[in-house]
C-alpha cells in the first residue's frame, strides 16, 4: 500500500511542533532531556541557525523516510541512512525558509518524494572487487552466475590502472586522499589468494557494496556446497586481511618449565585444481545457471522467486554451519538450512515428522537407500535440536557427534537435490500452497516406491 499524503503531513507537522517546542526551552530544560536529545539531528536553516527536533520527532521522520523509500523507484537501491540525510536537508531547506506558507498534504508528499529522488541521484553502476580465499591457484577464473572469481593475478589487472590513476599529484595534496586509499586497498587485496568481480546496476555506493558482498557470498556459499565440507571449512569472502592464522599456547609443567605450542594455518580452501573443471560439466553447469538466476536478484535488488529465495537462505545457513566449529551449533544451523527449504507453514506436533519425511524423500537416490530409516534419523536430529537449544544436551553427548555427521551429509544432499531438481524454476513464480502440495505428493510417491521395492525383495 502506498504511503499516504495524510501520514506525511502529520509527521511534518509534528516535526515542526517539536522544533518550536525545543526552541523555547531553556538550557536547563534541554539538559534535563538527556543525551539522546542532544544526539538527535539538527536542522540547518538558510541563515545557518541550527534547530533541534528531538529524539521522538527524529524517530518518526526516519520511519516516514523508510516508508517513502520503500514506496519509491529507489527501493533497495538507496541506503536508508542516505535517504534520511536527504530528507533532513530537504525539510530544513523547504520548511524553515523565511516566508514559507502553509502546505497541503499532497505537497508534503511530493516534497518527500523529491528528497528521496535527490538521494537517488547517487545511484550509478559499479563493478566491485571482493577478495576471497577459495583456492583457485592456477585454475584461471570461474563464473558463478554474474560473479566472476579468479586468482589475484588474474583479476588484479582489471583495476591496477585505476589504482595507479588515483596516485596523482592532486591526491597527494589532499589529507587522506585517493593516494592513501589506493595503497590501503591494494595492501588489503594482496592479503587474499583470490578476487571476485561483480557489477551492480544503479545503486548508491553504500547499497552497491552491500549487494556486491551479498552476491559474492552467495557464490562462495555455492562453492562450499558443491566442493564439500572438508575442503572448504577455512574458506571465506572478505573479512579481515589475514592470509593465515597463528595460534600459540604457553603452559607450565609441574616442575615450572614451559610447555610451548605454536601452530600456523593458512586461510582458504583445500580444493584440488581439477575440481574447477568439473563445474563445466552439464549437470553442474545447470546448477550454476540456476544459482546465477538467484544471485542476479541480489544485484538487481529484486525479490527472488520462492524456490530461488529459499536456496539463497538455506545455502547461507549451510555455509555458516560448515565453518562452525561447535558441533551443537552446527547441527542447529544444518537443520535450519533444511527447514528453510521444506517448511510450508505447518504447525503442531506433526511438523517434525512431516519435515523429516520430506527431507528423506528428496534425498532418495540409490537402491540401498531406506526412506523410513533416514526419516527416523532426521526426526531424531530435530529432537536433538530442541535439547541443544534448551540446554538439555551437552556438547559431549555421543548423540551430538552422530547427528552432526548425519546433518552435514543430509543438508548437502538436500541442497544439491534442490538445485538439480528445482533450479530450472528459480525464475518461476509459485506459492507456498503449491509447494506444500508438491512436497506431500512427492513423499507419497516415494513411500509407494519404497513399499514396491520392499515387496520385490521379499
Amino acid at each position: 500500500m502506498s504511503l499516504s499524503a495524510r501520514r506525511t503531513e502529520r509527521t511534518f507537522n509534528f516535526v515542526m511542533t517539536e522544533l518550536v517546542r525545543h526552541s523555547k526551552m531553556s538550557w536547563g530544560e534541554m539538559k534535563g532531556l538527556g543525551l539522546a536529545h542532544f544526539l538527535s539531528p539538527q536542522l540547518l536553516d538558510t541563515d545557518g541557525t541550527k534547530w533541534t527536533i528531538g529524539e521522538t520527532a527524529a524517530r518518526e521522520l526516519k520511519e516516514l523516510t523508510e516508508l517513502a523509500l520503500d514506496d519509491s523507484p529507489f527501493r533497495r537501491r538507496v541506503d536508508p541512512h542516505e535517504a534520511y540525510q536527504a530528507v533532513l536537508k530537504g525539510y530544513a531547506s523547504e520548511y524553515l525558509r523565511p516566508g514559507r506558507g502553509k502546505t497541503r498534504a499532497a505537497e508534503d508528499r511530493a516534497n518527500l518524494s523529491t528528497w528521496i529522488a535527490s538521494a537517488g541521484e547517487n545511484c550509478v553502476p559499479l563493478t566491485h572487487f571482493i577478495p576471497c580465499n577459495i583456492g583457485l591457484k592456477g585454475a584461471g577464473t570461474v563464473q558463478i552466475g554474474p560473479v566472476r572469481i579468479g586468482a589475484r593475478s588474474e583479476i588484479a589487472p582489471r583495476f591496477n590502472d585505476a589504482l595507479a590513476a588515483s596516485r596523482t599529484e592532486e591526491s597527494r595534496r589532499r589529507p587522506y586522499g585517493d593516494l592513501l586509499l589506493a595503497d590501503m586497498c591494494e595492501e588489503y587485496l594482496n592479503a587474499f589468494s583470490d578476487i571476485a568481480e561483480v557489477t551492480v546496476p544503479a545503486c548508491d555506493p553504500t547499497t552497491s557494496r552491500q549487494a556486491a558482498e551479498e552476491a559474492v557470498q552467495a557464490a562462495v556459499n555455492t562453492v562450499h556446497l558443491i566442493a564439500g565440507v572438508y575442503d572448504t571449512q577455512a574458506m571465506r569472502a572478505g573479512g579481515p586481511a589475514r592470509p593465515y592464522i597463528k595460534t600459540a599456547n604457553v603452559a607450565l609443567r609441574a616442575d615450572g618449565t614451559a610447555d610451548l605450542h605454536f601452530t600456523k594455518s593458512w586461510e582458504g580452501a583445500s580444493i584440488h585444481s581439477s575440481f574447477w573443471a568439473t563445474l563445466k560439466e552439464p549437470g553442474r553447469a545447470a546448477m550454476l545457471d540456476a544459482v546465477g538466476v538467484a544471485v542476479s536478484t541480489v544485484l538487481n535488488r529484486a525479490d527472488a522467486e520462492f524456490v530461488a529465495a529459499r536456496y539463497l537462505d538455506a545455502v547461507a545457513w549451510y555455509a555458516d554451519a560448515v565453518t562452525e566449529r561447535a558441533k551443537p551449533a552446527a547441527i542447529v544451523k544444518y537443520l535450519t538450512a533444511m527447514e528453510r527449504l521444506l517448511w510450508t507453514g505447518e504447525t503442531g506436533s506433526g511438523i517434525t515428522r512431516r519435515l523429516s519425511d520430506r527431507t528423506a524423500a528428496l534425498c532418495f537416490s540409490t537402491d540401498i537407500w531406506n526412506f523410513q530409516e533416514l526419516s527416523d534419523e532426521v526426526r531424531r536430529a530435530y529432537d536433538l535440536r530442541s535439547g541443544i537449544v534448551h540446554g538439555r544436551l551437552s556438547a559431549s553427548n555421543p548423540e551430538i557427534l552422530k547427528s552432526h555427521r548425519l546433518c552435514k551429509k543430509v543438508a548437502r544432499d538436500l541442497l544439491i537435490t534442490w538445485l538439480s531438481r528445482y533450479g530450472e524454476g528459480f525464475a518461476t513464480p509459485t506459492t507456498i500452497e503449491k509447494a506444500k502440495a508438491h512436497f506431500d505428493g512427492f513423499v507419497a510417491e516415494v513411500q509407494a516406491e519404497t513399499a514396491k521395492r520392499r515387496k520385490e525383495r521379499a
